[in-house]
């Protein structure tokens, strides 16, 4: 696939189902708070990785 814009559909498909899971009551607003924090972990932690807004 040559869209280098994937890759950001594929993040917002995963954010919004996490935001919705959150407003559907299925997650508690901390549960889904905590792991938006861990894939941002995850995400920073990769190699090739990084944050520029440190």
């Amino acid at each position: 696939m040559r869209d280098s814009l994937l890759w950001v559909y594929e993040g917002q498909t995963e954010f919004w189902a996490l935001a919705l899971a959150a407003r559907a009551g299925q997650l508690s607003s901390s549960q889904a708070l905590d792991i938006l924090a861990l894939d941002a972990a995850a995400a920073q932690s990769r190699p090739g990785r990084t944050c520029s807004t440190v």
